[in-house]
């Protein structure tokens, strides 16, 4: 488990590498997509002392947090998805209550038909930094098939924002109105 720290307000930390992955395809992934030369793997392998492979090529340089979890998610063959505000529909992140999505990186971001409240047989798609984290989502399964997307942090940085401002929005007015 490698855990990667940083400032950005919403994780201090969180798992970089999404489940388990098999190392083989994993770099035969990475040296097809000319994301590292062969004996620069090699290299790594080597001296890799039991370590997540990921975590090894973030550490050294070769990767990038996100090139990493893009890699990862070619190889187990999950879309990856950059998310832009036009693709959050509140319908769809609001299936999810904010704390949740904020504590474990994930917002649900199409849900393929909101007039139908029932749910039953429906799609929810949720981007995510880490599949680990999919398992929060279990309540959601009765009533949808969850499909999980990877995408980069500043994707989630920004629906994350978006979810803020919408709830802001939506209730803020109706506080105000009842605080009158």
């Amino acid at each position: 488990e490698f855990r990667v720290c940083g400032s950005s307000g919403l994780k201090i930390c969180e798992i970089i590498t999404p489940m388990h992955v098999e190392e083989g395809p994993f770099r035969q992934f990475l040296i097809e997509a000319g994301l590292i030369s062969r004996s620069a793997l090699d290299s790594v392998v080597r001296d890799q002392a039991g370590k997540p492979l990921a975590r090894v090529l973030i550490e050294r340089g070769f990767l990038s947090e996100d090139e990493a979890r893009r890699a990862v998610a070619h190889t187990l063959g999950v879309p990856f998805v950059p998310l832009a505000r036009e693709d959050i529909m509140p319908e769809a992140m609001i299936l999810v209550p904010e704390p949740l999505s904020r504590e474990h990186n994930l917002l649900a971001y199409h849900l393929s038909d909101p007039s139908n409240t029932l749910g039953a047989g429906h799609t929810l798609e949720v981007a995510l930094l880490d599949l680990e984290d999919l398992g929060v989502l279990d309540f959601l399964r009765s009533r949808y098939r969850v499909l999980p997307r990877l995408t980069t942090r500043e994707s989630m940085t920004r629906g994350l924002i978006r979810y803020q401002q919408h709830l802001r929005d939506t209730y803020g007015k109706a506080l105000e109105r009842a605080d009158a």
